[in-house]
């Protein structure tokens, strides 16, 4: 059974267009076709498409062209299979990000960065910057023990309106639990590559 998922406060004539792509799908697919997944605006772009097309079985370039054969204007597949689980989740959980909040995030980032050179790992920002996990918006991960100075240091460049949570690279539970909010890892920064090499050379 097909299942179609569209999210209902997207505009009407982008779930029109959804549903009708869904249809035609269907029927060149039959009970192959097992999921399509757009995104809230037909703006929107997760691995350069806005529309997630799922069929069961390998995937092959004849399915490809069946699916552009069958598009219509301003819908751009991507075309995976049932054993994508990835793919589908994060299209599922996918959450627009609210527009300046990008710029604000990668000002931080930078600040960080200046801030902490290799001991900043990463940084990892919630959707949205009105949500919330542990009272906030943003995980800033350093490598060794988080003092009160570091603290100090990140209040001192935090702009207005992200509210940072300072954890260690060791806080495995609370990275996983903004990662699984729908966080964004900014970028790696110098200390994960480097202790990603060492790793590596360990073995």
């Amino acid at each position: 059974m097909l299942a179609l998922a569209v999210n209902y406060k997207a505009p009407r004539p982008w779930r029109e267009k959804v549903a009708s792509f869904a249809s035609a799908l269907e029927r060149a697919f039959g009970p192959r076709l097992e999921a399509v997944v757009a995104l809230p605006d037909p703006e929107d772009r997760l691995y350069d498409s806005n529309v997630l097309v799922v069929l069961s079985g390998p995937v092959t370039l004849e399915d490809h062209s069946r699916v552009v054969g069958v598009t219509p204007e301003g819908v751009s597949p991507l075309v995976t299979s049932a054993d994508d689980r990835a793919t589908l989740e994060a299209f599922l959980l996918y959450r627009r990000e609210v527009r300046g909040w990008g710029a604000e995030l990668a000002s931080f980032a930078s600040a960080l960065e200046r801030a902490f050179g290799p001991r900043l790992e990463a940084v990892v920002a919630l959707p949205d910057p009105e949500d919330r996990l542990y009272d906030s918006n943003v995980l800033v991960v350093l490598s060794g023990p988080v003092t009160l100075e570091d603290h100090s240091r990140v209040v001192g460049v935090t702009p207005e309106g992200v509210s940072p949570l300072v954890t260690s690279a060791d806080d495995r539970a609370t990275l996983e639990a903004f990662l699984l909010a729908g966080g964004r890892e900014l970028r790696r920064f110098r200390g994960a590559r480097g202790r990603a090499r060492a790793d590596g050379g360990a073995g």
